[in-house]
């Protein structure tokens, strides 16, 4: 294809426009303080994607991000969380962003609801299971991304693989897992036969083992918070152990599931970050509705279907983003 003179030049008008806005948009920004409040910790695989997605989307706004960790995956007791938030709120006071982002529910639940509700500090939350009924939102400050499991079609695909039709749910024990559990059945009309929750690494195995005898297909929720949890051995005992079907909504756990469909962490720190400079350039929470993830990623896992004697379907690889071999 050829281009004349008129048609470059236009191109390059466009072009020049585009930088200009972006700089403009950078400018806009310059000055402008945002504080992430992480409910967990680094190196926890859900919020350091989340938290991947809103630096990269902030970086070159001309703000000034600040990350806080509350780390309530390690120290799970009511107290601990509560100490926290007191820890964070100090930051707030001492840092004084122009707004601040959140994610997953212990921000809401010990920071949001009892020192912010209603005030003039904006906050957008993000990672939030199922629903906010709990905290009331929104708020006239506050809005927010809800995260959202696509439990029924996993179900769905399993199945198709099952000797019969009783699911199982395998999870460590903790809040968001057990709202997560909870979630599931009032918002999908979706009764478990059976629901274990492991306080330890030995347990969640013992656990594994006894549903495989009292289920047809194994749903997986989060287990990286159980104590003494070790990826690699885990990994071994499902590929040793493996009778039924196992599906997961964590891209982390694929190795250890049959069939997956996750959701990605990078969407809600996306949504976050660029709904964040919505608002510092004007727009108030109150006009942003309250949203949920859009984006879902397949994952397939040859290992385990061989182990299970199962052939997935020519259309369901073409899907798959991911498969395991």
């Amino acid at each position: 294809m050829t281009l004349n003179k008129s048609t470059v030049w236009k191109f390059i008008k466009l072009l020049s426009l585009f930088f200009f806005s972006m700089n403009g948009f950078a400018e806009d920004f310059a000055g402008k303080r945002i504080l992430y409040v992480n409910a967990y910790h680094q190196g926890y695989p859900w919020s350091d994607g989340i938290s991947e997605a809103i630096q990269r989307i902030l970086k070159n706004a001309g703000v000034e991000l600040k990350i806080a960790y509350m780390d309530t995956k390690r120290r799970s007791t009511d107290e601990s969380k509560r100490v926290a938030a007191l820890r964070i709120k100090a930051q707030i006071e001492h840092f004084k962003p122009d707004l601040v982002i959140t994610s997953d529910d212990d921000p809401a639940r010990y920071l949001i609801v009892p020192y912010f509700k209603d005030e003039a500090l904006p906050f957008i939350f993000c990672g939030i299971n199922w629903d906010v009924s709990a905290y009331e939102f929104p708020y006239k400050n506050v809005t927010g991304m809800l995260e959202i499991s696509r439990l029924d079609e996993i179900i769905h695909h399993l199945l198709r693989y099952a000797k019969g039709k009783r699911v199982g749910f395998l999870s460590g024990d903790g809040f968001s897992e057990r709202k997560e559990q909870e979630g599931y059945e009032k918002h999908l009309n979706f009764h478990f036969d059976k629901v274990y929750f492991a306080n330890n690494f030995e347990e969640w195995k013992q656990q594994l083992l006894t549903l495989q005898n009292e289920v047809d297909v194994l749903i997986l929720e989060n287990p990286k918070t159980i104590p003494g949890w070790n990826d690699p051995e885990a990994q071994r005992f499902v590929e040793k152990n493996i009778r039924v079907p196992f599906g997961g909504a964590h891209a982390w756990l694929a190795p250890l599931v049959l069939l997956g469909i996750v959701k990605d962490p990078k969407e809600q720190g996306e949504w976050a970050a660029n709904t964040a400079l919505k608002i510092l350039a004007g727009t108030s929470p109150q006009e942003i509705s309250i949203s949920h993830n859009q984006h879902d990623v397949l994952y397939l896992n040859q290992k385990l279907a061989r182990k299970l004697g199962i052939t997935f379907s020519a259309q369901l690889l073409k899907n798959a983003a991911h498969i395991i071999q």
